[in-house]
C-alpha cells in the first residue's frame, strides 16, 4: 500500500505542519513553504490526492470489523521486504504490527515471564511497564557485580544483542553527552559504563581516559555533577540494594536503620523538594483515613490536568509525572473503595481523556494510565459501593460524549449496576442509538459501517447487552452481520465462547471455515483447534489442522499440523501428505519446512529440481547449512547473491555484497578454490571500480 508512511499535512495558525508515523512533527511557515513550491495549491493538491488514494486503499479494510490483531497483510509484507533486505530473513508471518513501542513491549511481556535485562539508562515507559507488570529488572553493570548470577559469565562473554529498525548495531562505546542534572543520575550512568570506560572521580575535576579491549581510545566528557573528593559514593539499584566503594552490598533498610531521625527528616525533605512523587506519597501517607480521600482529590486535579499542548516528549514526561498519581489510587482501591473513591476515579478518567485530546500520545504512555484508571474503578464497582443510576449514566456519558475510543463494558459491571442501574443504562443508550442520527453523507459503506447504529459506541452498547441478555439471535444479528466474511464468524464464535456455549463456538467456527474463504480463515481453523484442544479431542484437532494444510498449505500450517501429530502419535503417518501437499503448491513452504526439520539436503534438492523462483534470503539460508558439507555449491550461491546486490548503487547493497563475498571467501577456502574466488572477486573490482564507497568497503574487509 503505498499510503502507509505517508505525510499527513495540517494546517495549524500560520505554520503548515506535517506529521509522520512516528509522532514527530516538522513545521514551516506558509511564507518560505508556499515559496519553495512556487505555490500553496501544489500542496492542497498533494494533500487531496494523498487522501483520495488512502480512502480508495483503505475503504476495503474499514467494510469490516477493522480487526487485524497482527496487523495489515501489505504492511506486514512491507517491513519483512525490508528486514530480508537489510539481511535478515523474515516472512510476514514472523511480524506483528503494533500501536507503537510501548505495545511491543506489552506483548513481549504477555508472553514472557521471569526478570527482564534492561540499559541503563533506558527508555522510561519500558520500565513502567515493567513496574506495572511488576517484574524484576536489572542492568547489566549490575549482573556483572553480582558474580553469583548465572547471566553474569554470559555478559562478560559478549555484550546484549541489540535491534533496531534501522538494522544497526548501537555505538560500542558510552559517552556523557551532557551534565547530568542531578548527583545521583550520574552515578547510575558511572556505575553501568564498562569499568575501562568508566569516568573516575577525582579531586583535581578530570576524569581518567579508559581503554577498552580493542585498544582504541575512548573519550568521556567531564561531567559536572560529581562527588566531592574522597568520599564514598552510594548508587540505589533495582530490588532495594546499595553498592559501595569497598564492594559490599547492603539492603537499603539496613541502610536506613543506622541513620538517625534528624537526617532521615533531612533527607526526606530534601527529597520531597526535589522529586514531586516523593511529596505526593509524603502527603497522601501523612493524612489521616478521613482526609485521605481530600489529599487524592488535591493531587488528581493538580497532577491529572493541564491546559497545554502536549507534543511526543513532553506527552511522554507528563506521563511520567502523573503515574504517581494513579499508583496512590491504585492504592486507595486496594485499601477499600467506597461510593467517594469511585467518584474521585471518575473525575480521574475526565481528566486524563482531556488531556489525551490535546497531547501526541503515539507511545501509549497517556493512554495506559487512563486504561488503568478504568481497570481501578471497575475494581472499586465491583465492591457494590456505588450508586447505581449515577454509575450507569456516567459510564454512557463516558463513552458517547466523553471520548469514543476507550469502552466501558456494562458486563463487567452487572453486579454494580444491579437491575435498576441496568435500565437507567438501557435508557441512557437507547437515547443515543435513534436510527435517525445515522449521517447520510458519506460513501455507502461508511454509513452501514456501524449496521445502523448512529456511532460505534451505540454499536458496542447494544453487543454487550446481548451478551447480559444471553440473546443468541441478537448476537448473531449485531456480530455476523450478512455472514459472509471470516471475520464476522470469528465474533459470532468468540461470543459463544464468551456465553460458556463452547459446543456453539465450535459449530460456528466449523461453518465458516465451509462457508467463507481468504486469509482471515486461519483465525477460524485456529478457535476450532484451541476449543477441541480444551476438550481433550485431541483426535479432531489433527483433522482441523491437515484440512488447514491441504486447503492453504504453507509452512505454518505445516508445523502447525505437525505440533498437533506429535501430541496425537501419528505423525509419521501424517508427514509424507504434509509435504505432498506443499510440493505441489508451495514450494518456498516445503524448503523451510525441510529445514526447520533438519533435512538441509532435502531442501537443496527441492530448491534445486523445483523450477520455482527463490527469495534471496531463502537461498541464502540454503547456502549456510550447505556449506559446512559441500562449500562449493555454496559459493556459487553467495558469489550470485553478490551479483544480485549490487544491481542497486547504494551503501545497503555495498554491505550485502561485501557481506557475500566475506561467506563466499569462507567456502571457497573450505572448497580450496582460493584461486577461482581471487579471479572472480578481481572481476568484481574491475567492473565496479567506478562505485568508490563500494571499493573502500571491500578494502576495509580485505577482499582485495
Amino acid at each position: 500500500m503505498d499510503v502507509l508512511g505517508q505525510v499527513v499535512g495540517r494546517r495549524r495558525g500560520d505554520r503548515d505542519e506535517q506529521r509522520d508515523d512516528s509522532g514527530a512533527q516538522v513545521g514551516a511557515p506558509l511564507g518560505s513553504w508556499t515559496a519553495r513550491t512556487n505555490s500553496a495549491r501544489v500542496f492542497v493538491s498533494l494533500r487531496y490526492e494523498w487522501g483520495s488514494s488512502a480512502r480508495t486503499q483503505l475503504g476495503p479494510y474499514l467494510l469490516g470489523d477493522g480487526s487485524y490483531p497482527v496487523g495489515i497483510p501489505e504492511l506486514r509484507a512491507l517491513i519483512a521486504q525490508r528486514y530480508t533486505n537489510a539481511g535478515l530473513p523474515t516472512k510476514p508471518e514472523h511480524i506483528i504490527v503494533t500501536n507503537g513501542a510501548m505495545g511491543a513491549l506489552r506483548a513481549l511481556l504477555d508472553c514472557i515471564q521471569g526478570p527482564a535485562i534492561v540499559e541503563d539508562p533506558t527508555y522510561h515507559g519500558a520500565l513502567r511497564l515493567l513496574h506495572q507488570r511488576r517484574r524484576r529488572r536489572a542492568t547489566p553493570a549490575r549482573l556483572r557485580r553480582r558474580r553469583s548470577c548465572r547471566w553474569a559469565g554470559l555478559l562478560d562473554r559478549s555484550p546484549p544483542a541489540h535491534c533496531n529498525p534501522s538494522l544497526r548495531p548501537p555505538p560500542q562505546r558510552r559517552t556523557c553527552h551532557r551534565p547530568w542534572k542531578s548527583f545521583q543520575h550520574h552515578q547510575r550512568v558511572r556505575a553501568s559504563c564498562p569499568p575501562s570506560v568508566r569516568p573516575a572521580t577525582r579531586s583535581d575535576g578530570e576524569h581518567d581516559r579508559g581503554t577498552p579491549s580493542g585498544g582504541r581510545q575512548a573519550r568521556v566528557r567531564p561531567c559536572s555533577h560529581r562527588p566531592p573528593a574522597g568520599s564514598v559514593a552510594l548508587t540505589a539499584t533495582v530490588g532495594g540494594v546499595v553498592g559501595q566503594r569497598g564492594g559490599d552490598q547492603v539492603s537499603i533498610e539496613g541502610t536506613v536503620e543506622r541513620l538517625d531521625d534528624e537526617v532521615v527528616r533531612r533527607l526526606l525533605v530534601t527529597a520531597c523538594e526535589r522529586h514531586v512523587d516523593v511529596l505526593r506519597a509524603v502527603r497522601v501517607a501523612v493524612s489521616g483515613q478521613a482526609d485521605r480521600l481530600a489529599v487524592l482529590k488535591a493531587e488528581v486535579d493538580d497532577g491529572l490536568r493541564t491546559r497545554r499542548h502536549l507534543d511526543y516528549w513532553a506527552s511522554s514526561s507528563w506521563a511520567s509525572d502523573a503515574a504517581p498519581v494513579v499508583d496512590a489510587l491504585a492504592q486507595a482501591v486496594a485499601s477499600g473503595p467506597s461510593a467517594e473513591l469511585v467518584v474521585l476515579l471518575q473525575r480521574a478518567a475526565g481528566h486524563l481523556v482531556k488531556v489525551i485530546l490535546r497531547a501526541d500520545d503515539s507511545n501509549g504512555m497517556i493512554g495506559d494510565l487512563i486504561r488503568q484508571v478504568l481497570e481501578l474503578h471497575c475494581e472499586a464497582c465491583a465492591a457494590c459501593v456505588a450508586e447505581p443510576q449515577a454509575l450507569a449514566k456516567w459510564m454512557v456519558r463516558f463513552a458517547f460524549e466523553d471520548q469514543d475510543f476507550f469502552e466501558v463494558d456494562p458486563v463487567a459491571y452487572v453486579d454494580a449496576l444491579g437491575e435498576n442501574g441496568l435500565a437507567v443504562y438501557r435508557r441512557e443508550v437507547a437515547k443515543r442509538s435513534d436510527s435517525a442520527d445515522v449521517p447520510t453523507d458519506g460513501p455507502p459503506g461508511l454509513r452501514d459501517y456501524y449496521g445502523g447504529f448512529p456511532s460505534f459506541a451505540a454499536k458496542y452498547a447494544a453487543e454487550r447487552l446481548a451478551i447480559i441478555d444471553r440473546d443468541v439471535g441478537r448476537l448473531v444479528e449485531l456480530l455476523g452481520g450478512d455472514l459472509s466474511m471470516p471475520h464476522q464468524f470469528v465474533r459470532v464464535a468468540e461470543a459463544m465462547v464468551e456465553l460458556g456455549h463452547t459446543d456453539d463456538a465450535l459449530e460456528w467456527a466449523r461453518r465458516g471455515i465451509a462457508e467463507t474463504s481468504g486469509w482471515q480463515v486461519a483465525n477460524l481453523y485456529d478457535l476450532a483447534a484451541e476449543l477441541l484442544n480444551s476438550a481433550a479431542r485431541v483426535d479432531e484437532v489433527v483433522e482441523v489442522r491437515r484440512h488447514h494444510h491441504e486447503s492453504t498449505p504453507s509452512s505454518s500450517t505445516y508445523a502447525k499440523l505437525q505440533s498437533a501429530s506429535l501430541a496425537n502419535g501419528t505423525w509419521e503417518a501424517e508427514i509424507g501428505p504434509a509435504r505432498a501437499a506443499l510440493a505441489q503448491r508451495d514450494s518456498a513452504g516445503l524448503i523451510d519446512a525441510l529445514l526447520a526439520d533438519g533435512e538441509p539436503d532435502a531442501a537443496w534438492a527441492v530448491a534445486t529440481t523445483s523450477g520455482d523462483e527463490l527469495h534471496n534470503s531463502q537461498w541464502l539460508r540454503l547456502a549456510e547449512v550447505r556449506e559446512s558439507t559441500e562449500p562449493a555449491d555454496a559459493l556459487a550461491v553467495y558469489l550470485r547473491l553478490v551479483d544480485l546486490a549490487l544491481v542497486d548503487a547504494n551503501k545497503g547493497a555495498y554491505r550485502e555484497a561485501v557481506r557475500y563475498l566475506k561467506a563466499a571467501r569462507r567456502a571457497a577456502t573450505s572448497a580450496d578454490w582460493v584461486a577461482e574466488f581471487t579471479d572472480h572477486l578481481a572481476g568484481v573490482r574491475e567492473r565496479n571500480r567506478r562505485r568508490p564507497s563500494f571499493m573502500a568497503m571491500l578494502d576495509k574487509a580485505g577482499l582485495r
